[in-house]
């Protein structure tokens, strides 16, 4: 049995997140956005995530800005409520 991929991407954040627990250094993630997502990021003066919207309740960063990019623009670019727009935030 495999395990679905965002659950592989859940248990690698993880560990490393022990790993930086330990004094690994630190950890850069990645989040796509839409529009209406980056309008509150901004409003926020870059500080905070807006909460999760109730048909998107997991909050899903990545590790790698090339995914995040392809995220954003295959799924933010054609999707109505995110203003057919796609950001990606780094943090």
């Amino acid at each position: 049995m495999s395990i679905p991929q965002f659950h592989m991407s859940a248990l690698y954040i993880y560990a490393k997140m022990e790993n930086y627990r330990k004094g690994a250094g630190a950890m850069i993630l990645y989040s796509p956005v839409g529009e209406q997502e980056y309008i509150l990021i901004k409003e926020s003066g870059y500080t905070a995530f807006p909460p999760r919207l109730p048909e998107q309740p997991i909050f899903y960063p990545v590790l790698n800005e090339q995914y995040a990019a392809e995220i954003a623009s295959r799924w933010n670019t054609k999707d109505i409520k995110s203003g057919f727009q796609g950001y990606v935030t780094r943090f």
